[in-house]
């Protein structure tokens, strides 16, 4: 019994070793196969790799080839531009000294015309103040003229008030001495001719000088002396001789005063 289970046992095992061995070498046989095809897959990815290397390495060459190229040219360009760089320099600086040589002469011509300047102006200057004395001289002058000429027109405006009051006072007497004339002519009173000659006698011996001197000038009074100096009777009878009254006289004299002084002024 116990002999048996042994076989039987013993079977078994062989079985399990032959089923392990089966599955063993089955199992390897599966190893083997996809080694053999990850071998396959990595040389084809070798040559795969290796096929790109080789375009990525013609690539690069080209491009280095480009790359010197361009580098040669970069170079020349950069020979060029030194080239015209150094020119340009030269030129900068040539023309920066021509410019300190200009500058220095302008500078130059400018001191000396700054010099003449300030002499120009201090003769301007001091023209100027001696025209502005001779101004202010004038100046001085015309305010005393005008001062003068005020005191002369408030003068004459006080003889020309005087002279209308006598006017008016002649013209009173007049009026009276018409009426009283009336009068002796309505009574038939004359006057002798000896009074009338002595009358006249009288009047042509107050200032006869004088007035043979304006008559021969045929200007009045004022053109050679003032109103105020001569006699009443000779400016009368000087009124008389020329057909004016005083105030036509008076104008007329202030007229050849305003002549004299256009004519001779200050």
């Amino acid at each position: 019994m116990v002999v048996d289970k042994v076989d039987t046992l013993s079977s078994t095992i062989h079985q399990l070793t032959d089923n392990v061995t089966t599955v063993a070498d089955r199992s390897l046989i599966e190893k083997e196969n996809s080694l053999r095809i990850r071998e396959q897959q990595l040389e084809k990815q070798r040559a795969e790799e290796k096929y790109r290397v080789r375009e990525e390495w013609n690539r690069l060459n080209a491009e280095k080839l480009v790359f010197k190229e361009d580098q040669r040219f970069i170079l020349e360009n950069i020979e060029k531009q030194k080239t015209l760089l150094e020119k340009s320099k030269t030129a900068f600086f040539q023309e920066q000294h021509d410019l300190l040589v200009r500058v220095c002469t302008e500078r130059q011509l400018l001191e000396q015309e700054k010099s003449e300047f300030r002499g120009k102006r201090s003769a301007d200057v001091k023209r100027l103040k001696e025209g502005a004395g001779e101004l202010q001289r004038r100046a001085q002058n015309v305010l005393a003229a005008e001062k003068q000429v005020d005191e002369m027109r408030r003068h004459y405006e006080m003889k020309m008030r005087q002279l209308q009051e006598l006017e008016m006072s002649l013209m009173e007497e007049c009026v009276e001495m018409e009426n009283i004339r009336n009068q002796l002519s309505t009574q038939k009173f004359r006057i002798s001719d000896k009074d009338s000659i002595n009358y006249d006698t009288a009047l042509n011996n107050v200032d006869n000088d004088t007035l043979f001197h304006q008559d021969s000038q045929s200007a009045p009074p004022s053109s050679k002396m003032p109103f105020e100096q001569f006699d009443l009777h000779v400016l009368i009878r000087h009124s008389w001789r020329k057909g004016l009254t005083i105030l036509e006289l008076v104008d007329e004299n202030n007229e050849m005063n305003l002549m004299t002084q256009q004519q001779n002024p200050l």
